[in-house]
């Protein structure tokens, strides 16, 4: 199931700005609206659906790789699994129980 969702979210990436949205328990797909002062380099949501079990945003530098700021933010939502969009690439990261922030195994290319 994974791997249908990352496919759809890759159909959000584009090279002006981050995008962002959640995955609910249905595995449907929601944009939100991307809240932050600066969303060409980053993200804020509000008003996260109480079905969320992802967190999604897009990197329009076009790598899926965690930023310094992903990992505070990925931090401060544990309960969520978070998922970056990049041009070629989607990656999901989860919090640990020790609070590191770990990449999962699964991956598209």
């Amino acid at each position: 199931m994974l791997q249908k969702i990352f496919n759809n979210l890759q159909t959000y990436w584009q090279p002006q700005f981050e995008r962002c949205g959640v995955v609910l328990k249905d595995n449907s797909i929601v944009e939100l609206e991307n809240t932050h002062s600066e969303p060409k380099n980053n993200f804020a949501m509000v008003n996260i659906p109480a079905d969320a079990v992802a967190l999604w945003h897009t990197h329009p530098h076009g790598c899926a790789n965690l930023s310094v700021e992903d990992y505070h933010n990925f931090q401060s939502h544990p309960q969520y699994l978070h998922i970056i969009v990049g041009q070629r690439e989607v990656a999901y990261y989860y919090v640990d129980t020790d609070g590191s922030v770990l990449r999962g195994d699964d991956h598209v290319s």
